[in-house]
């Protein structure tokens, strides 16, 4: 218990529950953006030829699209869509271990299949299988930054209507080339819902 003054009466009691249950973030609400940059596609398979909207599209990237690596406040890779990652010794062969249970926004589950996928697209030299859970990247020269590298391929699947769907926190909800994006919040997130509702780009 915390004793909080209450005037001529003397102290009171306040439950720390309620003082943490007070400054706990609540769901719920719409966050605005505001952009220089005009977006003229958000497929992760197309890289932008400005300066300005590929950085733009790299930061909205991370609201639809999971990576397989993330990079932390240090610069330093963290699990994403991959749970583990090891090379053989001369760093030209890796095994990644994917994260089981994820699901893109349609509902289909995320398959080794759209992996490779994404990551052949990425480098055409990289030789990408399957088996189970698991990848193997085969490279034909020492790749020890792969991980780093994996943090900036975005993992996506084409819907019935040809359009990218992703696994990330956000939904593409609108989307209006060079004018405007709305997002919302996937409630079956494999990382947990993200607090707000939606986030409306412009």
């Amino acid at each position: 218990l915390l004793l909080v003054p209450s005037g001529a009466e003397g102290p009171a009691l306040l439950s720390v529950d309620s003082a943490i249950a007070s400054t706990r973030p609540r769901y719920g609400g719409t966050l605005r953006v505001e952009l220089s940059a005009r977006l003229a596609s958000f497929d992760p398979a197309e890289t932008p030829a400005e300066w300005p909207e590929a950085v733009a599209k790299q930061r909205l990237s991370h609201l639809a699209f999971d990576p397989l690596v993330r990079l932390d406040v240090n610069g330093q890779p963290k699990p994403a869509l991959a749970l583990s990652w090891k090379s053989d010794a001369a760093a030209k062969r890796w095994e990644i271990r994917m994260r089981p249970g994820v699901k893109f926004h349609d509902g289909t589950p995320l398959a080794p299949s759209d992996v490779v996928a994404a990551l052949s697209k990425w480098r055409e030299s990289w030789r990408v299988s399957s088996s189970g859970d698991s990848l193997v990247i085969q490279c034909d020269e020492a790749q020890p930054n792969l991980p780093f590298e994996l943090s900036l391929v975005f993992i996506s699947r084409r819907a019935a209507d040809n359009s990218p769907v992703g696994t990330g926190p956000f939904r593409i909800a609108s989307w209006q080339p060079g004018a405007r994006a709305v997002f919302s919040a996937n409630e079956e997130y494999w990382e947990g819902r993200p607090f707000v509702d939606s986030i409306e780009v412009e």
